[in-house]
């Protein structure tokens, strides 16, 4: 209809300038002009018809005055920067942004499917201003980025003004800077204007994903969330002042609400400004947050420096229910709280932490200056890093709780890093008076924790001194029910690499290594509630600029050594034999020496028997499911591993075994009356054919 009307006018004032007294001359003129406007009015009707931006979809409003003044200088501070730029006001609200970035963002990873460069935007929310608020006021910013393209949205309170440039990033930049900077409406600061512009790395994320590569994110306070497609922002929410009226909204209001989707799960998101918690102590700050939430369960505090160890920590906190981040920004505290929107069950189905962004975005770091921690059975960990005090109540067992005060006496530079003397005072909860007072040593943050070491059913206390990239060195305190305290474990025991603890046997496994294929390996005995033996010892180690593995493996019987393995494999051979590792893992229940045709001199033939482990240990019981399982091993007597069985399913536990020399066979009896029969080939030992379980 419009159009249709631009046309009569036209057409009007053509008839009426024909009935004039000069007619050839203005028939002339006229169509002179008729031919300027219809050009003028056919490359308006193009634009308009060539417009298929994802965000501005519908008709944009009349323009008026002040709003082709604020779309020209937009325009010229773009242009004047060298960028390609057409700047329009749209006719949708704030509330549709979130939708129309993503639609965006999804349809330049369209169209940009074959490019190199990911797809990011963000969308800034400025500070509150102060005083009087203009009626345009600048509250928010959106853009999102694909190489040399920007769409940029700039949220007033007369509407949005989308801003479409063409140019690098680094053009975009200073174009928004001098624009925050320049604006009547909307002037900031130097710094301001640092602060909310931000430079995306799009190298950097590409390293993550193939491209197309999108992600979005939300900024405020000097905060970021990154939301991604799998993760995306649904709706946000902020409460600006009243444009006409100029009243600011109260500090304790609530800010910022927005709404994320984090995997399975939608999480809730609310920023709000709180009460100072400047100048208190950390340990006053954890009794008050746990008296302020009781459902609280961890309490984490972060600060950049020592000096600022009362002064400006991010604090978060986990409750049974939501997490909660208090950050200072500009002398005022805001408090963010993080909640599933359905219930999830308790803490192990909440979500894992989001505080380590607001961490990272306001400049902290990773290290924690104070801890709090409770677990659901009740034990708490109470760690102040700055102070080197730990305090600890643990459950040992049943009906034995205890308490662990942990003080830093002494502190000394070593050859490589500090040292700490802490003096431990156990006590029982309720009493003042330590029962115990253990001295001990170490170079790590957090050197304590508890494990069962000895593998009797009680928790030790495990103190580390420290641990690089080839192992560590540590302090066993192993409780003795008996005498009712601890009882330093076994210095041999203090240097590892790893290490792994077989409850049912109460074997402590320990492991050293020194480079990828070569280390030692050492199985040590548990007995009565403080004894322990060296019972197996396996070293492996490359010789002949690692042409071969020097394998040496031993077994301690009564005090005894007796070598399984004294033998030089060549490289190949041994990363093919998984078998060698069996030489060292397995009991040898029964050996004996045998002569057995092909082979030169007296061989050792020796039989082992373990249990199964299903991969699926909650597997439904069925009929050929077995539980134990043979193994043999031939080796020469240079102790050369000539063959192995692994692996063969037995019908139960062996109660005897019979070689027949003549027949180069071994007869394995078991409970329940069954045998097996396992023969000489010539090569290696079979089960044959006439004869089974």
């Amino acid at each position: 209809m419009a159009e249709k009307t631009e046309i009569g006018n036209i057409s009007h004032f053509i008839k009426e300038w024909r009935g004039s007294k000069h007619m050839l001359k203005r028939e002339v003129t006229a169509i002179c002009l008729l031919l300027c406007l219809g050009l003028i009015w056919f490359g308006a009707g193009s634009h308009s018809r060539t417009e298929t931006n994802a965000f501005a979809a519908g008709k944009s409003p009349e323009p008026n005055e002040s709003q082709c003044g604020q779309e020209e200088t937009i325009a010229q501070i773009f242009a004047r920067q060298g960028s390609a730029v057409t700047v329009r006001k749209v006719d949708w609200g704030v509330e549709e942004l979130p939708d129309r970035l993503w639609a965006g963002i999804e349809q330049w990873q369209a169209d940009y499917a074959d490019s190199p460069r990911a797809i990011m935007g963000y969308i800034e929310l400025l500070d509150e201003p102060a005083g009087q608020v203009a009626e345009d006021c600048l509250w928010e910013y959106a853009t999102i980025q694909h190489e040399f393209g920007q769409e940029t949205f700039l949220v007033t309170g007369t509407g949005i003004y989308q801003v479409s440039s063409r140019g690098s990033n680094e053009i975009w930049q200073s174009c928004m800077e001098e624009l925050l900077g320049s604006s009547s409406q909307w002037q900031l600061s130097k710094s301001e204007t640092e602060r909310y512009i931000h430079g995306l790395d799009f190298e950097h994320y590409e390293m993550f994903s193939d491209p197309p590569y999108g992600k979005l994110e939300l900024w405020y306070q000097g905060v970021s969330v990154t939301f991604y497609e799998g993760s995306r922002l649904l709706a946000y929410h902020r409460d600006r002042e009243d444009s006409s009226s100029g009243e600011r909204p109260d500090s304790g209001r609530e800010c910022l609400w927005f709404r994320q989707k984090w995997g399975e799960q939608e999480l809730d998101w609310q920023f709000c400004a709180t009460e100072s918690l400047t100048g208190l102590p950390y340990q006053d700050l954890s009794r008050h947050f746990r008296t302020l939430f009781p459902g609280l369960w961890s309490c984490a505090f972060y600060t950049r420096e020592t000096e600022e160890y009362d002064a400006r920590p991010l604090i978060d906190l986990m409750t049974e229910d939501a997490e909660y981040v208090y950050y200072c920004r500009k002398g005022q505290w805001y408090q963010v709280c993080i909640r599933p929107t359905e219930d999830v069950g308790g803490r192990q189905g909440l979500f894992s932490s989001k505080g380590y962004s607001f961490r990272y975005d306001l400049g902290y770091s990773d290290q924690e200056s104070y801890s709090f921690q409770v677990t659901e059975q009740g034990d708490i960990t109470e760690t102040d890093q700055i102070q080197h005090r730990h305090y600890l109540e643990q459950e040992l067992g049943p009906g034995l709780r205890l308490c662990f005060d942990c003080r830093m006496t002494d502190e000394y530079r070593g050859e490589l890093f500090m040292d700490y003397t802490y003096e431990v005072a156990v006590s029982r909860p309720g009493e003042e008076e330590p029962f115990q007072i253990l001295e001990v040593s170490s170079a790590e943050w957090e050197p304590f924790s508890f494990e069962d070491i000895n593998a009797d059913g009680w928790l030790d206390l495990r103190v580390l001194y420290y641990y690089g990239a080839n192992g560590g060195t540590l302090s066993f305190y192993l409780w003795s029910p008996s005498k009712g305290e601890f009882v330093c474990g076994p210095e041999e025991l203090g240097y590892f690499g790893l290490y792994g603890i077989d409850q049912e046997k109460r074997q402590l496994h320990m492991h050293y290594h020194g480079t990828a294929v070569s280390g030692e390996e050492e199985l040590y005995q548990w007995s009565g509630e403080t004894d322990c033996e060296l019972i197996r010892r396996f070293n492996h180690n490359e010789t002949n600029e690692r042409r071969e593995m020097h394998i040496e493996i031993c077994c301690y019987e009564d005090g005894q050594e007796k070598i399984l393995s004294d033998y030089c494999y060549p490289m190949d051979e041994y990363m093919e034999r998984d078998a060698i590792w069996g030489i060292y893992t397995l009991d040898f229940v029964w050996e004996r020496e045998i002569e057995l045709p092909g082979q030169e001199g007296i061989c050792i033939l020796r039989y082992a028997q373990e249990k199964s482990f299903p991969e699926d240990e909650d597997a439904e019981e069925t009929e050929g499911k077995r539980e134990m399982l043979d193994y043999l091993f031939l080796f020469r007597q240079d102790t050369y591993l000539i063959c192995a069985l692994e692996h063969q399913v037995a019908p139960a536990a062996y109660t005897g075994l019979t070689w027949d020399e003549e027949q180069a066979r071994l007869t394995v009896s078991y409970e329940g009356g069954e045998k097996q029969c396992y023969l000489w080939d010539g090569e290696s030992f079979i089960i044959p054919p006439d004869t089974g379980i």
